[in-house]
């Protein structure tokens, strides 16, 4: 993996990501979970686009 990409460290979503998994969650139960409660991207740490015309 090249440096400086991937989840954002430190940002709240991914705090809870990490408390999870420590609790022992699946990866992808994890994410799921911590995605749906902070309501951001696992990935960049910032909210999801709203959908355009909806």
């Amino acid at each position: 993996m090249l440096k400086g990409y991937g989840m954002p460290r430190n940002s709240k979503v991914h705090k809870v990501y990490e408390a999870l998994l420590r609790d022992g969650y699946s990866k992808a139960s994890a994410a799921r979970i911590a995605q749906d409660r902070t309501g951001q991207s696992l990935a960049t740490g910032k909210p999801a686009k709203k959908k355009k015309g909806k």
